[in-house]
């Protein structure tokens, strides 16, 4: 029944929750009408918006300005976007890149007590997690760094970093559907979901 064997998997780290489609219409656009393979986050709004508008980016930003890609679709951009969801009380955070997903969950102390790795090569449901498999043990590790990365950037410890987000999300001001952090689009292998007219 449902996703995934369950239902109610749109609150979930898997593609089909955090895939959201992204269309953009801007005076002055280059590419009207083309699609981008890029990696996009909602977040990126945040940036992207007072950039079209020919106004300073707020101070306080963590995204990056996708103006540049309506003039030029094909150009080089991030290679990865983050989500993250509380549920079932775990904080589950992830990282997407072009050709894989890999998601930690983590117990209230902020101990990793689950991993998920998906090679969209081979697997493009999600459906078989490799994050046991021996040969995948170089990319759960590089994965895992980066996003490990991603979450000290907060500039404090990760069991202060998970807590802090575990109490955002149950509160409803941050999370996978109201953090700006949960939208990737990857246009060219899927559909168009960065079209630009």
């Amino acid at each position: 029944m449902g996703e995934h064997g369950s239902w109610g998997h749109k609150h979930s780290n898997y593609e089909m929750a955090v895939r959201i489609p992204m269309l953009v219409s801007a005076p002055g656009m280059k590419a009207r009408g083309e699609a981008t393979p890029a990696l996009v986050e909602l977040i990126d709004l945040y940036a992207s918006l007072p950039d079209l508008a020919g106004l300073p980016a707020p101070a306080r930003n963590e995204g990056v300005s996708f103006a540049p890609l309506l003039a030029s679709p094909g150009r080089h951009w991030k290679n990865a976007a983050f989500s993250e969801i509380f549920r079932g009380g775990r904080l589950g955070r992830s990282i997407r890149t072009d050709t894989h997903r890999y998601v930690e969950w983590t117990d209230k102390t902020g101990s990793v007590i689950a991993r998920e790795l998906y090679d969209y090569r081979t697997d493009s449901q999600e459906t078989e997690t490799l994050a046991e498999a021996l040969l995948q043990a170089s990319t759960v590790k590089s994965l895992a760094a980066r996003l490990e990365g991603r979450c000290t950037c907060k500039m404090m410890p990760r069991s202060q970093w998970v807590a802090s987000r575990r109490s955002r999300l149950r509160r409803g001001t941050g999370g996978a559907h109201g953090c700006a952090r949960t939208c990737l689009a990857d246009a060219h292998r899927r559909g168009s979901f960065l079209h630009l007219q």
